[in-house]
């Protein structure tokens, strides 16, 4: 009796080790319809076709080096194959893999602990940050070779000193930015590009486009790095005359001698009697903010220094010692010392709200809290604390004027809420948001019981943002 002959082809085992992938991932495969169905001749033996090691190993290639997903890797499988590659090609183009160097490839969890020395759960830390993405199969995660420069650039940056908790938020704020042009890029491409030339010539005039484009990011950084630099520099130098702003009261007589604004101060303060300690404890704030704002900052916090946390000034003195600070940043040389200066400031500034103080006290407070964050650059991340505060203070406000018999003491009040808008309006106005610093000026400007000064300031304000 003859031998029975054995069918031409690969048994799954065989097929799984030429092609390096699992037999799960051949039957899944098989499954899809991305490779032809095995020659059965038993119950337990196939044999696939020799031709699936190089189908298998374009599919690979398309998932791995062109990110294809599986549903359009069988569509065009089932082109013709010059369409498939014409295809790919503009792909590539779109895609800007030329500005590759190397092929995108496949990388082991394994290799990548290797050549980076980061754990699995590193690894995963970095993956949830949403800067890395591994595929994930039957045989397990796989990440690319692109995924590995980051991770080795990640890698460069704590050896340099940066945490990899303090990268992963850096990075994001880059990544949160592309995925924006990556997106609106996209979508633009399909809304505007042209469709009606040849796939050849399309494709070339893709790729040269998005070499042009890969070249202006590095040059637009820098570019806008400047500008942003250049309004930096702006705010500093207005950082004085600001803080100057915050203490100039039109509804306070300029001639007032040190002793009689104490005491309008402490009328403020303090809702009971003002004793002999209370009034001159406050008549050393009023030398202190004197001498502050006559540029001496160390003296001033010298003077402020000499106030308990708890003493009935404490609450006062903090936000003046942040000033005290926004200041001396301001004239600093060395840009360590500004934001030394700065981060200490906020670290005065930024003490939670004490609802028990009485109202007047937490008025006078939150504005000069307020405000100095306000004139901090943005860069520090005060503007939205400072947004609070100033907006806190109109039901405050409201609730004083309504109880407050004493006319200058309610002018002082008024003028605060005044001041609390502009300070708010110039706030927006420099960090660019002309959309909400217009309605402030343009409430400023219509309110008739609003002194004409700031009516006229809010005006000229408001017509450098036409």
């Amino acid at each position: 009796m003859s031998k029975k002959k054995k069918p031409d082809g690969l048994r799954i085992g065989e097929l799984s080790e030429l092609t390096g992938v699992s037999r799960d991932t051949i039957k899944f495969y098989l499954k899809e319809g991305l490779i032809p169905r095995p020659v059965k001749t038993g119950s337990t033996m196939s044999y696939y076709d020799p031709s699936c090691v190089e189908r298998i190993a374009l599919i690979k290639k398309m998932q791995i080096e062109r990110f294809l997903p599986l549903q359009v890797i069988k569509d065009l499988l089932d082109e013709e194959e010059d369409a498939a590659m014409e295809e790919l090609a503009l792909a590539e183009a779109f895609m800007g893999m030329s500005a590759f160097s190397d092929p995108v490839t496949g990388v082991s969890v394994e290799e990548i602990a290797q050549r980076t020395g980061y754990s699995d759960r590193d690894i995963e830390k970095v993956e949830q940050a949403g800067l890395i993405g591994a595929r994930r199969d039957e045989s397990g995660r796989e990440y690319t070779s692109i995924d590995l420069e980051i991770l080795t650039l990640i890698r460069r940056r704590e050896e340099a000193g940066f945490s990899l908790d303090y990268s992963l938020l850096m990075m994001g704020i880059y990544r949160d930015a592309i995925n924006i042009i990556v997106r609106e890029g996209t979508q633009l491409f399909a809304t505007r590009a042209r469709i009606d030339e040849k796939l050849v010539t399309m494709t070339q005039n893709v790729s040269e486009g998005e070499r042009a484009l890969a070249e202006f990011m590095p040059l637009i950084r820098t570019k806008l790095k400047q500008d942003y630099f250049e309004k930096l520099s702006a705010q500093f130098l207005a950082i004085p005359d600001r803080v100057l702003d915050i203490f100039s009261f039109k509804s306070v007589k300029k001639d007032r001698s040190d002793n009689e604004i104490a005491v309008l101060i402490s009328d403020l303060l303090f809702d009971e009697s003002t004793d002999s300690l209370e009034l001159e404890q406050v008549s050393h704030l009023v030398q202190g903010a004197r001498t502050l704002l006559g540029g001496d900052h160390e003296k001033a916090r010298e003077i402020f220094g000499r106030y308990p946390p708890d003493g009935p000034c404490g609450r006062v003195v903090m936000p003046l010692v942040g000033l005290s600070h926004v200041l001396t940043a301001s004239t600093s040389q060395w840009y360590l010392d500004v934001i030394r200066n700065f981060r200490t400031a906020t670290e005065s500034l930024g003490a939670p709200h004490d609802d028990d103080i009485p109202t007047t006290q937490r008025v006078l407070v939150d504005y000069l809290r307020g405000a100095a964050l306000a004139i901090i650059p943005d860069s520090f991340d005060t503007h939205r604390s400072a947004a609070e505060l100033l907006e806190g203070l109109q039901p405050l406000i409201d609730e004083l004027v309504a109880h407050v018999t004493n006319k200058e003491k309610q002018a002082v009040i008024r003028e605060l809420w005044v001041k609390s808008r502009i300070i708010l309006a110039e706030m927006y106005h420099y960090d660019g948001d002309t959309e909400k610093a217009r309605p402030l000026l343009e409430e400023m400007e219509k309110g008739e019981e609003i002194q004409k000064a700031y009516r006229d300031r809010a005006r000229r304000q408001r017509a450098r943002m036409s």
